[in-house]
């Protein structure tokens, strides 16, 4: 029997792991969306951190888990801007060489933004599926490590640190919806 690819206790670690810019997030109650459905709706605000978005968190446990692999990885990933972004922080942050690849028409202030967090950018094709191939061909020719948000485990734990921080509420929800 395979064991699970995500692990509870692995998204513990990743709470210990990841950059404390990405923890501990703002959370409050939304009276009125709560009011409009019948229920008590807490938000959890992910875009206060460098790279904007909950992505953060997945891709700096990712990058953190193999900041000490010799020889020093060359990194690659696709993105349409987000998890590049993320990429981008955290690679500059352990100093890992980072190439990311997106669509010809990827946002230009994204595309902008990956750079100046120092990953290379390459624009290749028409969509993030032509980008992504272009990024799996780089990595096989290379040797890069290919990283691809959500097929690696480490990222869905990253994440899973949100759900961490909404059960230390006083009032644990009973249902708890995170949109993917």
């Amino acid at each position: 029997m395979n064991p699970p690819r995500l692990s509870l206790e692995r998204v513990h670690e990743a709470s210990g792991i990841i950059d404390p810019i990405f923890l501990d997030t703002p959370q409050f109650v939304s009276e009125p969306l709560g009011d409009t459905l019948g229920v008590r709706i807490t938000l959890k605000v992910e875009t206060l951190n460098p790279v904007r978005s909950f992505k953060g968190r997945g891709a700096d446990f990712l990058v953190s888990t193999l900041k000490d692999v010799q020889p020093a990885p060359q990194l690659v990933c696709a993105s349409a801007g987000n998890f590049g972004q993320a990429v981008a922080y955290s690679a500059r942050k352990h100093g890992l060489p980072l190439t990311v690849y997106a669509a010809d028409n990827a946002n230009p202030l994204k595309v902008a933004r990956m750079r100046a967090l120092g990953a290379t950018v390459r624009l290749k094709g028409e969509d993030f599926d032509a980008a992504k191939l272009a990024a799996k061909a780089f990595a096989r020719e290379t040797g890069a490590r290919m990283l691809e948000d959500s097929l690696n485990p480490e990222t869905a734990e990253g994440a899973g640190t949100m759900g961490l921080e909404l059960l230390t509420l006083e009032d644990v929800p009973e249902v708890l919806l995170i949109p993917l």
